[in-house]
């Protein structure tokens, strides 16, 4: 603007209606003056026609917003100018804006009520949708003679935008009532999740040990399943919050909230070489969260969230560094509403699902079919109590430190902000508006506003809901017409409900749950003795509490290795603990050169030979494995077994020169592959060492660091591998709907690989299915 510009040399494009980002320091008042500045000679040209919008939705646009800005403001709020449609929408379906809810009949309607009749609206509608499809059309491109096309309405068609995440509990809780599936959209939603705030809550609790808080948060998530019983026990037994120390009072050392302390305390100590990213991955592997979250409706969502919170992190390395303490402030950050506006998520395309997205993250976006909800925001910003500091034009702060006790500039820097913070609400509802296409939907869920003391009459619209709510009302023409139906509220009063059909009445609850009732309890005489209602209260809630967790105490997860130990008899021999995998091997690994026997450690791959095979084929290339002694050296270092890098070299070496492997060279494979899959009330789950893609179908290949050294040795090993191998095939087939066509094993030795395989495949796999079917007994927990 100092810079006196040549005639025709400059040209620039903006909507100021458009300017959302004041909190980031997005300056409407810069783009006005701009515009004043470089059209004083003449006005600028409007470009005024929608592409996007069906006709009937931009009529209530500009009716709405005309009433809105009616005027510009000077260097804060332009003029509204109406919109022209280019597109007039279907000549047989009616495109014009849905507005759901309206006045509560009670003035004194709680927020949470208020919020959660929304929700169920908004569900209801969308329930609607799926239900009818066809009365929702989505405008597709024109065929090639410019006649229009259209289909019916899907669910990934429907995008709900909020203002805030205030109402994001409410709406999900209403939508998995109605089994709708649905998405966050946006990061800032990602981070208000619960499995995201408790990965979060593991790594405050790593970064700082003296946040009680969030450790005792991180303990009582799923990642580690500590009930309130067991914490209870570990304060009793005289057990300190820190994982600093191992000394945790006097309870048995295998009490679950010290193995989970124990495990906390291992990432503690590698905090200062791993960053957030790594760190995040570990804990995240170690805990199996990606298991866990088939505790969910729809686990693959949960998948999307972690692996968004992963690249997060490894996004913040690149950009700032690896400081986990910086990551978990940073993260913090990002949750805030109207901190900083994320990118879209990129959108799934193996189901149709609802998207939920803030109105910050949907810029720049358009949906079929959009619906605008939580509108109970407050149009202007009410004075906070308390310290505030604010900055003039020039930067120079304004303090208020309470009533009374202010700078002189203050107050009128505060009335400024409080117009600018309206004007940009007004704002972010017009860009809210404008993201839809085909058709949109208003909630104006508000309270009945209370009439004033002194007229008697009803005031202004204090929020979003009850201005557009009161606009509709005015121009019904405008709006398509819905039949609302009556229903008494909990209060008594009646209230306006729209007649969508709802399957849940009242508070929404999860899919299968129930309705509790409590019953007062009255003194009552058992046996011959008198109990209080205190001690018979006391009881009973001991007697629900058993009956709530008979089911966690049955086994829910099976290894592959746990599967082939219910077949045997001794299925309480160490190491075959539901939840391990790959322990079948003995538990001391003898070598053919004659030195110690190594220890067994647990975990995968069971002995530090074992893992370092396991490891070093991971990472080979087999077609060209010319880092084969750089690898095995690597591995063997980092299992603090140097000495016998031969050894494992030899083992490697077995494996490569093997059949199985060879065939993976000429046929698409996959290496270390997790797989899971339900077989009645059983999850069974392990790792595939290799998985090769055939035109026969799936081979499986699993590596065996057994001692043995005979034909015969290893066939008597067989039998007790066959069905673990049957395990994956079973799980791998029910989840990829492929067939599995063999099972082999390499048994790898130094003098050469000898391989086997699974003789009865089909057999071995009816024989698992059986075996989950039967494994009802107690959970067997696998170590932390």
């Amino acid at each position: 603007i100092e810079h006196q510009v040549e005639a025709g040399r400059l040209f620039f494009v903006g909507d100021a209606k458009q300017s959302i980002y004041r909190f980031r320091r997005a300056d409407i008042e810069l783009f006005l003056s701009a515009r004043d500045c470089f059209t004083a000679e003449g006005e600028p040209v409007q470009l005024t026609t929608n592409f996007r919008t069906v006709e009937p939705i931009i009529n209530w646009v500009n009716g709405l917003f005309s009433e809105i800005m009616p005027k510009e403001i000077a260097n804060a709020q332009p003029r509204y100018e109406p919109l022209r449609a280019w597109r007039s929408g279907k000549p047989d379906a009616d495109h014009r804006p849905v507005i759901l809810g309206g006045k509560h009949a009670n003035p004194k309607v709680k927020a949470g009520e208020l919020r959660g009749l929304e929700a169920e609206d908004v569900a209801s509608f969308i329930a609607t949708v799926k239900a009818e499809p066809s009365a929702w059309p989505i405008g597709l491109p024109d065929n090639e003679d410019g006649t229009p096309r259209w289909r019916p309405a899907r669910l990934s068609d429907i995008t709900i935008l909020i203002p805030t995440r205030t109402s994001l509990p409410y709406l999900r809780a209403a939508l998995e009532s109605q089994d709708l599936p649905y998405r966050l959209t946006t990061g800032t939603l990602v981070y208000d999740t619960q499995e995201v705030r408790d990965a979060l809550a593991v790594l405050r609790a790593i970064d700082d040990p003296t946040d009680a808080v969030s450790l005792v948060a991180a303990l009582r998530s799923p990642l580690y399943g500590c009930s309130d019983v067991d914490l209870l026990e570990f304060h009793q037994a005289g057990g300190r919050w820190t994982i600093r120390k191992q000394d945790h009072g006097v309870l048995d050392p295998d009490h679950l909230v010290i193995r989970a302390l124990a495990h906390l305390r291992e990432l503690w100590l590698l905090r200062w070489w791993n960053g957030p990213a790594a760190l995040l991955g570990r804990i995240l592997q170690d805990r199996d969260a990606h298991l866990l979250a088939f505790g969910q409706d729809r686990p693959a969502e949960v998948w999307r969230r972690l692996r968004f919170l992963l690249d997060q992190a490894r996004l913040f390395e690149e950009q700032v560094g690896t400081s986990i303490r910086g990551f978990v402030e940073w993260a913090r950050l990002q949750s805030a509403d109207g901190s900083r506006v994320h990118e879209p998520l990129l959108p799934e395309t193996d189901e149709h699902a609802v998207q939920i997205s803030t109105v910050h993250g949907a810029k720049g976006l358009e949906f079929p079919i959009t619906i605008l909800s939580g509108m109970t925001t407050e149009i202007a910003a009410r004075r906070r109590p308390g310290v505030s500091v604010l900055w003039d034009a020039n930067g120079q702060p304004e303090v208020k430190l309470r009533k009374g006790l202010t700078s002189a500039g203050h107050g009128p820097r505060a009335d400024l902000e409080e117009a600018m913070d309206t004007h940009a609400k007004m704002r972010l509802l017009y860009v809210a508006a404008t993201r839809a296409r085909d058709h949109l939907v208003v909630s104006t869920h508000h309270k009945l506003e209370m009439p004033s003391k002194k007229t008697g009459e009803l005031g202004d619209a204090r929020t979003f809901a009850s201005r557009l709510s009161r606009f509709s009302e005015q121009n019904p023409e405008l709006v398509r017409s819905v039949e609302p139906t009556t229903e008494p509220s909990t209060e008594g009063a009646a209230q306006q409900r729209l007649a969508f059909p709802s399957t849940a009445e009242g508070i929404p609850q999860a899919p299968g749950s129930t309705s509790v009732s409590t019953v007062p309890r009255n003194e009552q005489v058992e046996g011959g003795t008198a109990w209080s209602s205190e001690l018979r209260a006391q009881q009973d809630w001991e007697n629900d509490r058993s009956a709530v967790l008979e089911p966690t105490r049955r086994r829910r997860v099976l290894s592959a290795t746990a599967v082939a130990a219910l077949a045997s008899a001794d299925t309480q021999k160490p190491g075959l603990v539901d939840g391990d995998s790959d322990r079948a091997d003995q538990d001391l690994l003898d070598l053919e050169d004659g030195s110690a026997p190594v220890l067994r450690r647990k975990g995968r791959a069971g002995s530090a030979i074992g893992r370092a095979v396991h490891n070093t084929l991971e990472n080979l290339d087999f077609a060209n494995p010319g880092d084969l002694v750089q690898q095995v050296d690597r591995q063997c270092e980092l299992e603090l077994i140097p000495e016998l890098t031969e050894t494992v070299r030899a083992l490697v070496r077995s494996a490569l020169e093997s059949e199985a492997v060879q065939l993976a060279i000429n046929n698409k494979a996959h290496k270390e592959i997790y797989v899971a899959a339900p077989l009645g009330e059983i999850m069974v789950e392990g790792y595939v060492d290799l998985l090769i893609e055939t035109p026969e179908g799936l081979v499986i290949v699993d590596y065996k660091t057994d001692s043995a050294k005979s034909e015969t040795e290893i066939d008597k090993k067989l039998a007790a591998y066959e069905l673990q191998g049957a395990s994956y095939a079973v799980a791998l087939e029910r989840s990829t709907g492929l067939t599995v066509v063999d099972c082999r094993f390499v048994f790898c030795n130094v003098a050469g690989a000898i391989e086997r395989s699974v003789e009865d495949l089909a057999a071995a796999k009816v024989r698992v299915r059986e075996l989950a079917a039967g494994a009802t007994g107690p959970t067997m927990l696998p170590d932390v």
